[in-house]
Parts: C-alpha cells; sequence; structure tokens
C-alpha cells in the first residue's frame, strides 16, 4: 500500500507541471467518537494544486490537489470515564477510565475541486477529497473494551467548501471549510472532524 501511495504521488507531480505550492493554515475540531475526549488543534497543511483562472471552460473548472499534514491532539482530560456492558444472565455495568496519554495524526489527501463560480480574481469552489492516514496513540484503559492502543490506522473523505482570491498570476490566497468524516481502524471507530483555515498559493 505505501508504495503504491508513494508511485501515485510522483506520478501526480510529474504530470502535473503547472502545479502550485499550497501552504494552510487551519484550526480542526474533531467530532466522532473520540470528538469529546479530544481538544481542537491548529496545524499547517502543505500540497500541491493547480491555480485558478478566469477561462470559463467547463474542463478548467476542475483541479486537482494533493496535500500532507501533521496534527498533535491533546485530551480534554486526564482521565476519561468509560463502561462495559457484560451480558451474562442479565447486564452488568463496569465503570472504568481511559487515558490518552498520546494522540498524533498524519494524513494524505487527494482529491478534485470544481469551480461553480469563476471570475477575473475571485473564485468560489467545492471539493472531495480521499483521506488515509496513521494515528500514532498511546490509550490506556482498565476494562477489556479494546485494550491498550498505539496506534491505528485512518481512512475516509474531506468534503470542502473553498473562496480563493488572485492576489496576482503567481500568488493566490483562498479560505476553507471542510468536513472529514473517517474511519478508525483497529479497534475500529469514528474520526470525524471540521476544520477552518486560510492559506496561500505560489508558483514555483
Amino acid at each position: 500500500m505505501s508504495k503504491f501511495l508513494i508511485s501515485f504521488c510522483l506520478l501526480f507531480l510529474i504530470k502535473s507541471s503547472s502545479a502550485q505550492l499550497s501552504i494552510r493554515a487551519f484550526n480542526y475540531r474533531p467530532t466522532g467518537d473520540y470528538g469529546f475526549a479530544l481538544k481542537p488543534a491548529n496545524s499547517i497543511e502543505i500540497g500541491y494544486m493547480e491555480l485558478y483562472d478566469d477561462d470559463k471552460t467547463f474542463s478548467k473548472r476542475f483541479r486537482s490537489n494533493i496535500s500532507i499534514t501533521y496534527i498533535k491532539m491533546n485530551p480534554r482530560m486526564d482521565s476519561i470515564p468509560i463502561f462495559e456492558v457484560i451480558s451474562s444472565n442479565g447486564y452488568i455495568l463496569y465503570p472504568g477510565t481511559e487515558i490518552i496519554k498520546k494522540w498524533n495524526e498524519f494524513r494524505l489527501f487527494m482529491g478534485l475541486d470544481f469551480a461553480f463560480i469563476k471570475r477575473k480574481r475571485f473564485f468560489v469552489y467545492s471539493g472531495i477529497d480521499a483521506a488515509v492516514g496513521i494515528i500514532s496513540c498511546e490509550i490506556i484503559n482498565n476494562l477489556s473494551v479494546d485494550g491498550n492502543i498505539n496506534s491505528r490506522g485512518i481512512a475516509g473523505l474531506r468534503f470542502r467548501l473553498g473562496f480563493e482570491y488572485k492576489i496576482t498570476d503567481n500568488i493566490h490566497i483562498f479560505a476553507t471549510a471542510n468536513r472529514q468524516i473517517a474511519l478508525l481502524l483497529g479497534p475500529p471507530g469514528s474520526m470525524s472532524a471540521n476544520d477552518y483555515g486560510l492559506g496561500i498559493c505560489l508558483e514555483f
């Protein structure tokens, strides 16, 4: 899988001779199974994508992109109350605690944007990305629900609404609001999130 992703990224960069470098600062707000346990975090996303121009041809409204990000998360509490339900001649509820000692995310995004509004300098677009990644975490609990967790994979989709402004032919600024829907692997769960960011695109 990792060899496929590396090969895809290299082919993408070779093919996209007109690609641009994008840098985005964003606020990441987790939801899903661990949304209540993790604080919002700030991070940076770096990627390659094509700049829009005022060509209104239908095919020119699409653009491809690829990006990576690293997010360091912190828990909301030192310990999180959890419980386990065991069914044996009735239901027995066992209370316990879970401690998140570390939670670091690395994600790779690959997708497309479509500009439904194109003006000379201003563009409005929506987009969708496929997302894969790894969460390096250290989670300790005193029940047998999942046991201690050290790392897990993640895969899902990211939906985007963006606004882009052309300062010069080589410099664009943009703002995006994203919704991520992801599944955690091993043990399974959900790790969805909203994020809001500002960025700049530079021709290189």
